[in-house]
């Protein structure tokens, strides 16, 4: 589908969507920002649009939304996104990437939600070489509730582990709070 495969704007053409609380909005239009701060001379109408992966772990849909909204808006400013799951992506291939956005949720007692949990673990081995994301920029962002004790857990140990092998972080992770 467009959603997965970036084609035209990755995420136009897809199913009817829920509303996420305002405290995802707000952030996914902070993150959309600080992302395209890292490019913001990109022409719309150029043909050669930079590639931008955008990947999300979402367990009631949210943060599957906030990251849609995102590419969506990274399209406009002239991106080519792909948007989907972290599951649905192949680990393998993020060596080559070069920019991407992760937006996840945490679920019960800070764990990943399911459509992230295969991804998380291959990205936990211990065996992966400390600079095999040296090529990657990227930035983080969580959809919680500071009611909870382990708020955004998972976006705080996804932004660790991405510094630890090597990625570039293009900010500090954003933190969003349905509380707020």
């Amino acid at each position: 589908t467009a959603r997965q495969q970036g084609e035209g704007s990755a995420c136009l053409a897809s199913a009817p969507r829920m509303r996420p609380p305002r405290a995802a909005v707000a952030a996914g239009r902070v993150l959309t920002l600080l992302l395209l701060t890292a490019s913001s001379t990109q022409n719309p109408t150029s043909a050669l649009r930079p590639p931008l992966l955008v990947l999300h772990g979402s367990q009631t849909g949210i943060a599957e939304e906030v990251a849609h909204r995102v590419a969506d808006a990274a399209y406009r400013r002239g991106f080519s996104p792909r948007c989907m799951s972290m599951d649905a992506y192949p680990l393998s291939s993020l060596p080559s990437e070069s920019t991407m956005l992760c937006v996840a949720s945490t679920t019960g007692d800070g764990e990943a939600p399911l459509s992230m949990r295969s991804f998380w673990t291959a990205l936990r081995r211990r065996d992966l070489p400390h600079d095999s994301l040296s090529r990657l920029s990227f930035a983080v962002f969580g959809c919680g509730d500071s009611g909870y004790a382990k708020f955004n857990a998972i976006a705080r140990r996804l932004d660790a582990r991405l510094r630890q092998l090597g990625a570039k972080p293009l900010g500090d992770p954003g933190m969003g709070d349905d509380q707020a």
